[in-house]
Formats: C-alpha cells, structure tokens, sequence
C-alpha cells in the first residue's frame, strides 16, 4: 500500500464502519447497496483529531484520493492518496487539522471525498470546538 497524508502518517488500524453520504442519486441517509463504500472513525473531534478512513468495494489495486470538500471555485486539500488491496479495501489514518488554502476547520460538517477514477463519495466528518489543553492542577 503507498500513501501520503498533510499532518499525519499512515495507519492500518481497522475501525468501524458508517454510513457515507454518497454523491450519486443514493439518498444521504443510505449508503449503496453494491460499489465503494468509505467511513470515517472517529466521526467528529476538534481541528487535529487523527482519523481513520476506511474503504471497501473498490476496484483492486485502485488509487483512491482523500480530498476536504470545498466551496465552488476552491482547490481541495489533498490529505492523502491510498492503493486499494486485491480486496478493494484499504485504511488510511492521518490528523484532520486544515481545510482549504490551509485554513482552521470551522466548527461544523466538514466533508471528506473519498474519490477514485470511476466513483467519489462525501464522508462527512463534525468539526466541534477546539478543546483547551489543561494541567493536572485545578483550573487547567
């Protein structure tokens, strides 16, 4: 497997699976029944939570990019690209910290695509608050 990531290394961890948001015809709600599937783990975390995407049902040995979704006219960040198995699987882990032109995640959906030649997939991801980092003592 090759991969490269912004922020982050690779990881084979296996995580559980969700239900992406496709964006063919597919409702939100559902995933395919057939086809590339994609999940994240953990769904949601602060700007550099480090997160797992996972795949099944792509093509083997298919090169599949882990782009931010961006508003129209703007470039995607590019946070990896991933070799699917003989399978069609793969695992990719890297820290979820920028969106486009590298600025700060916002605090609300963000969307990863999941993309391959043939097929590409929103998988949304809920960008909370960042969170302080306290001491040991009391108040922080």
């Amino acid at each position: 497997m090759v991969a490269v990531a912004c922020g982050g290394g690779n990881d084979n961890g296996t995580p559980s699976q969700s239900n992406p948001t496709p964006r063919s015809s597919t409702s939100a709600t559902q995933a395919p029944a057939s086809g590339p599937r994609a999940a994240i783990e953990p769904r949601e975390g602060p700007p550099g939570t480090r997160v797992t995407v996972s795949g099944s049902g792509w093509k083997p040995n298919e090169t599949i990019d882990l782009l931010g979704g961006v508003a129209r006219g703007e470039t995607p960040p590019t946070y990896g690209t991933v070799t699917a198995d003989a399978s069609g699987a793969f695992s990719f882990s890297f820290r979820l910290e920028t969106g486009a032109g590298g600025t700060t995640l916002q605090p609300g959906r963000f969307d990863l695509i999941v993309k391959s030649t043939a097929s590409e997939i929103d998988v949304p991801f809920l960008v909370e608050t960042r969170r302080p980092v306290g001491g040991n003592g009391p108040g922080g």
